[in-house]
């Protein structure tokens, strides 16, 4: 594990071998999730999928960043339809 500190910009670099592992390019999406309780950043791919099950598979958007997969969209619609 290497140490890095943030540059005056707020920024972290994250090490080439790092991203070459990951995979990780210019043009890749990340999530950056804080967890306060035990001091923690995490960032990782961002991976599209529904916000209720989690599928990736057909997928509609719902907004940026919100997906609803067939199923999930389905069951909604037939609660709000009282089916």
């Amino acid at each position: 594990m290497k140490s890095k500190h943030f540059d005056s910009l707020g920024r972290i670099h994250i090490p080439k071998e790092y991203r070459d592992i990951l995979c990780f390019s210019t043009e890749t999406d990340l999530q950056i999730e804080a967890k306060t309780e035990t001091g923690e950043l995490i960032i990782k791919k961002r991976e599209d999928g529904c916000i209720l099950c989690k599928s990736s598979l057909k997928l509609t958007k719902i907004k940026d960043g919100i997906y609803l997969c067939e199923d999930c969209l389905r069951s909604l619609k037939n609660l709000s339809l009282g089916i």
